[in-house]
């Protein structure tokens, strides 16, 4: 699944909860582009994959310039997994 299909995938009511969860961590707004195209599907896409993969424990890299905020993610993504 990519990210692009996330959204299409997922309950209305469980991305409008993991919306309100990231929004309250991160102090963002629930219109802010990270949250909708970015931080939403990616989180439904881990916890997808965390699923799939029961046996073996599951990572994640990101990669990114330094301030784009991949501690404040990770960090946010412990939480709600």
């Amino acid at each position: 699944m990519k990210l692009h299909e996330v959204k299409e995938k997922v309950l209305k009511e469980d991305w409008q909860k993991a919306e309100m969860a990231l929004c309250e961590v991160l102090s963002l707004n629930a219109s802010d582009k990270r949250i909708q195209k970015f931080y939403l599907p990616l989180f439904f896409w881990g916890m997808e994959e965390k699923r799939k993969k029961t046996q073996r424990p599951f990572f994640i890299g990101l990669n990114a310039p330094q301030g784009a905020g991949k501690t404040t993610l990770s960090q946010v993504f412990l939480k709600l997994f």
